[in-house]
């Protein structure tokens, strides 16, 4: 997609994206307080990662980013 109003670029997220998504949900996890130990993080981050690996490839999941203008 081109460049979107505001100065964003918005795509489909694919394989290579995987590090950036489990990221973004371990983040928000966080932020909710529901991953209240290391061994509870490390998990959760092991679990999300196979899931978007596995999902992006067979599309079973589907996930977009917005991308600053200019970053790709």
């Amino acid at each position: 997609m081109g460049a979107e109003p505001g100065g964003f670029t918005l795509r489909a997220a694919t394989p290579d994206d995987v590090d950036v998504l489990v990221a973004f949900r371990v983040t928000l996890f966080e932020e909710l307080g529901e991953l209240r130990d290391s061994a509870s993080e490390r998990s959760f981050r092991q679990l999300t990662r196979e899931s978007f690996s596995i999902g992006l490839v067979t599309g079973s999941c589907l996930a977009w980013l917005a991308l600053a203008s200019g970053t790709e």
